[in-house]
């Protein structure tokens, strides 16, 4: 979250859906119960750094801070053969009042 309020993103880690069988369980983070701010956006919106400004924006107008680090899923499209690969991006990380 440091990073990301620096406009610095980048990423620290990635994570995935584990199986139970999962050979590192340190790495695995389990998300705590609580308040979330989720993004969702697509190929088509345009460059990523407009929705990471518009959850500052949104974090500042309802008086939020993080309270978790920012994460982000990529689902990509790679089914069909034929088509460009497109991805959808989850952006989500827990918050509280500030």
């Amino acid at each position: 979250k440091e990073q990301f309020l620096r406009e610095n993103y980048t990423y620290k880690n990635v994570f995935s859906f584990t199986e139970e069988g999962c050979r590192n369980k340190e790495d695995i983070v389990e998300m705590e119960p609580g308040e979330y701010l989720a993004a969702v956006c697509r190929e088509s919106d345009g460059d990523i750094r407009d929705t990471y400004r518009e959850i500052k924006d949104l974090m500042k107008k309802e008086s939020k801070q993080f309270d978790s680090d920012i994460y982000s899923l990529s689902i990509v499209n790679v089914i069909d053969p034929n088509e460009e690969h497109k991805y959808l991006k989850y952006i989500f990380a827990k918050v509280k009042q500030i």
